[in-house]
């Protein structure tokens, strides 16, 4: 089984020379097609081009972001609930 492991620069540096040839950059990049696919089109500019740096910092954005919301904002319901 394989595991998933991020892109690195490098290799969206690599995805974004050769943008024209999508079967190439799977090949060369050892992924499958749809996610090299959706990299591209996850991690676009506003005027549709693609950008490795763009891209990283997009990830690390998303990336502080994710995870478990807290259920009761602090101030929002805290002086009803009482902790023993």
């Amino acid at each position: 089984m394989r595991y998933y492991t991020h892109y690195t620069t490098e290799k969206r540096k690599m995805s974004r020379v050769q943008l024209a040839g999508m079967l190439a950059i799977t090949r060369k990049l050892n992924r499958p097609p749809s996610t090299v696919c959706c990299e591209i089109g996850r991690n676009q500019k506003a005027d549709g081009t693609y950008s490795a740096n763009y891209a990283c910092k997009q990830y690390a954005k998303r990336r502080r972001i994710c995870g478990r919301k807290p259920i009761l904002a602090v101030g929002e319901a805290g002086e009803y609930v009482m902790f023993s």
